[in-house]
This record gives C-alpha cells, structure tokens and sequence, in this order.
C-alpha cells in the first residue's frame, strides 16, 4: 500500500518517497522545484498501474497531476514528460492548458532496439513507431513573466527611488523618443536582453547610490529558466540515446542514464531541485546528483523505491570510500554534495 503524504509536507531534499505520484506533488510546497522531469503511465499494460479504462481516462487523469505540477514549477522552471508517441497530441493538448510547450523532441531509438524488425513487412498496415515523444514545456503567462522579472525589477526600483521613465531613456527608439519598455517589463509583457540589464544596473549603481546596498544583485541569468545547450550535446529536436539493454531487474520503461543526465544539464543549474514524481527504477534521481543538483521523487511500488535508493547508494558509497584515501577532497565534487545530504 502507498503512502499518503500530507499536504505541503515535503521539504526535505534527496529523498526517494513510497507514495503515489499525486500525493507526493500534494506535498510540495508552491514553486518549491526547478526542474521536472518524468516517465507517467502510457497505458500500455507493461506493469501494475499502467492500465486505465481508455485513453482518454488516462488522459484525464495525467490533466489533474499537470495542475499540480505546474503549481510546484518555480516561475523559471521546466517540464519534461514522456509520452508514447500514439497519445503524443492528446497528452500534448492536456499539457497546453498548464504550461507553454515548448519542444516536441523525437527520442529516436537505434536498429534492433525496438520489435520492428520482428514483423512481417508485408503485412504491416501502418509505420511501426520506433520512437519515443518528449514534450518539453515551461510555466506560461505574463504572471509568469512579471514573477520572475517584473516585481523584481519593480521593487528594486522603487527601493533606488528610480523611474520607469528614467530608466526608458537609457534605451530610447530610433528617433530619440521614449518608449514603452520598462513597462513592458514590469508588466511581464516580455524581458530586458542581458545588455539592457547590465544598463540598467550600472545606471542604477552609478546615480542611486543611497547607502541601501547594490541594485539589481540577482544576476541575470539566474531571472531566466535555464538552457544550457552546447554544440557538443544534443539541441535539436531529434535525439539518438541508446535503449537500456535487458538485465535481471530491468524496470520496463527504464530510460537510459545518459539522456537524463543531458535534460538535468540543460534545464537546470548546480544545487537546482530535480522532481520526478514517477520515477521507477531512479534514473531521473541519479543523474540529477551525479550532475550536483538535488532530487525529489517517488513512485507507488516498494519495489522501484528500494530500487532507486539503492541506485544512488551505490554511486554514493565508493566516492565516500575514495575520500578516505586524500586529505583534500576538493578533486572530488560529488562527495562534498554527498557529504552535504
């Protein structure tokens, strides 16, 4: 039986929670985690749980854990959601309602990784689906935008004793004039580019200084949801990850260690809290601390729970184990983390 959490009960970091995934997003403070990144149920029978009345019940039912998730996603966080590509537009759509989607990435999965080759050509009727969707989504609305940049950039205004109009006529229009900029930002209609910030907090710095300490001290990337795309990973919408190969205690949607590993570099920064409410075999958990951030999850199964514990132990107790070997263990940045939790 899962547990059941009560509700905005979860506060502590790096725990692997027995609940059900809607209960443990209950128990979670409001924009309490910075990245969300997760495998729901495709109803498809592979496992326990993984069986609803129809599709569109699962639907439904996948809506009811986005209004939660959504409410949990700090105003510059991201949601990754898998979603098997048969039900990609009905999950899609469900999404749209609670956040902006963004990306719809195409997991494609290697030759021979799939049944496809089982099949009889000749008879097949339609594509078979050798691939897997990832929609890929941030928190939406001008709200959004005024949380994350509008009542910052307000108060600290207000705090320098400063105007809009002031600050308009650091970034005039191409005839001299003044525009409607600064109000735009406060009003979360859009955001300041990076040199406009620094404008603004030189200005700022230079002309208000009052004694009341640094204007605009955020630094601005930290305003913004992260991205951290290199040339060297993937940043289109195509991804080539291998499947994970069978082996004795294979969860049946497992997803490969590397691929997650790249969602928690891109979408969020070292220390950043990393949710996945349904997360198996731990995958999702154990590439958000071998990349230094901290994780939250759960699943309903004692079995998948024991499993990512044990996942993570394993990382764990080798690097506590090396540490013993050097009196500076500065060349060893997860066990100052690992120390930490």
């Amino acid at each position: 039986m899962t547990h059941l959490l009560p509700e905005h009960s979860v506060t502590a970091l790096d725990v692997v929670h027995h609940a059900d995934a809607l209960s443990l997003l209950r128990g979670l403070r409001s924009a309490s985690v910075d990245l969300i990144a997760t495998d729901p149920p495709y109803n498809m029978r592979k496992f326990p749980g993984d069986t609803f009345e129809s599709d569109a019940a699962l639907v439904r039912w996948l809506g009811v854990h986005f209004a939660e998730m959504r409410r949990v996603l700090k105003p510059n966080g991201s949601v990754y959601v898998f979603c098997d590509t048969a039900l990609q537009a009905d999950v899609e759509r469900e999404m749209r309602r609670h956040f902006r989607v963004l990306t719809n990435i195409r997991w494609r999965k290697p030759p021979y990784a799939t049944k496809a080759e089982m099949f009889n050509k000749d008879m097949m009727r339609a594509y078979f689906p050798a691939s897997e969707t990832i929609i890929f989504a941030e928190q939406y609305g001008e709200d959004t935008k005024r949380g994350i940049f509008g009542e910052y950039l307000a108060a600290e205004l207000e705090r320098a004793g400063a105007t809009s109009a002031e600050i308009a006529a650091l970034f005039p229009s191409k005839t001299g004039g003044l525009t409607g900029c600064v109000s735009n930002w406060v009003l979360g209609y859009n955001i300041p580019t990076p040199e406009q910030y620094q404008a603004m907090r030189a200005y700022l710095n230079t002309h208000h200084r009052n004694g009341s300490g640094e204007y605009l001290r955020r630094e601005y990337e930290d305003l913004r949801r992260p991205f951290n795309a290199t040339p060297d990973a993937p940043y289109t919408d195509v991804w080539d990850f291998p499947t994970v190969g069978a082996y004795p205690g294979k969860h049946p949607a497992e997803k490969p260690l590397a691929m997650m590993r790249h969602i928690v570099r891109v979408s969020s920064r070292p220390g950043a809290v990393v949710l996945d409410p349904f997360c198996g075999s731990g995958t999702t958990l154990l590439a958000a601390y071998l990349e230094g951030r901290q994780y939250i999850g759960g699943d309903f199964a004692q079995r998948w729970v024991r499993r990512s514990r044990q996942r993570i132990a394993e990382h764990t107790r080798p690097m506590q184990a090396a540490a013993v070997q050097h009196d500076d263990v500065s060349d060893l940045p997860l066990f100052a983390a690992a120390k930490a939790r």
